[in-house]
C-alpha cells in the first residue's frame, strides 16, 4: 500500500493498514465513493481521519497497489451520507488535484479540497452552502 500525504509519498508499507483509521470500514467509518473508477472518500468520526482511497482498481491486474492519499479532516461535520464526490484529476500525479463534494438533493451545501497544489497555504476543506431556491428564482 502507498499512502500520500496531500500529494506527497509518505509511506510504502506493504500490505499493512494505513496509520489514519481502522481501515476496516467499521462501525464509525463512513464512506462516499468519487466519480473517479476505484477512488472512495473515507471518514472515521472516531478519529476524525479524512482520506481518499483506490483499491488499486482500474483494470490494473494484480500488481496495482492501494493507495491512500490523507485529506484534511471534515471535523466533527462530515458531508451528509449520499453526497456525489468528484476529482478534478488523478491524485497520482502530483500535480495537485481537487475533491469536490455536492450534498444530496435535500441538502445545501457544496464542499471542496485543493490537494497536492503548489500553494504556501495548507489543505482545508472549504463548505459553501446555498439556497437552492433562490438560485432557480
Amino acid at each position: 500500500m502507498i499512502v500520500l500525504g496531500h500529494g506527497d509519498v509518505l509511506d510504502d508499507a506493504g500490505d499493512a493498514t494505513p496509520p489514519l483509521s481502522s481501515g476496516g470500514g467499521g462501525e464509525t467509518e463512513r464512506m462516499w465513493a468519487t466519480s473517479q473508477d476505484g477512488w472512495v472518500i473515507t471518514y472515521d468520526a472516531e478519529t476524525l481521519a479524512t482520506a481518499l482511497c483506490s483499491n488499486g482498481g482500474g483494470g490494473g491486474g494484480a500488481g496495482r497497489r492501494k493507495m491512500v492519499v490523507v485529506l484534511p479532516s471534515f471535523g466533527r461535520t462530515p458531508p451528509a451520507d449520499g453526497s456525489c464526490c468528484t476529482l478534478s484529476g488523478d491524485p497520482t500525479d502530483g500535480g495537485g488535484f481537487t475533491v469536490v463534494i455536492i450534498e444530496p438533493p435535500e441538502g445545501s451545501a457544496l464542499w471542496y479540497c485543493h490537494v497536492g497544489s503548489s500553494s504556501a497555504a495548507s489543505a482545508k476543506w472549504d463548505k459553501v452552502e446555498y439556497d437552492v431556491e433562490t438560485l432557480l428564482s
